[in-house]
């Protein structure tokens, strides 16, 4: 991989998590429990909310992001504790 193309995913990730201030308390818990591994389901029971609802937090979570997929989001939460 060249430096050009280091440099273009380093600003995405920084990007990206300039984007974390957008996401309200329970979107960030639920980002925080996606790292931790669990499923929709499992969340939903644990914040105790339906699995909808979970759903549709995910979704507005990867639209504020930019991402696709929770790995994504996993890698992204766990990057950001890492800076705290």
């Amino acid at each position: 991989m060249n430096m050009k193309a280091i440099t273009r995913i380093n600003r995405r990730a920084d990007n990206r998590t300039e984007r974390l201030s957008l996401l309200t308390g329970r979107e960030r818990q639920i980002m925080n429990l996606v790292s931790e591994g669990l499923s929709n389901k499992e969340i939903a029971r644990k914040v105790k909310l339906a699995d909808g609802t979970i759903k549709v937090h995910l979704h507005h979570v990867f639209e504020k992001l930019g991402i696709s997929n929770r790995t994504s989001l996993a890698a992204l939460a766990i990057r950001q504790e890492g800076r705290k």
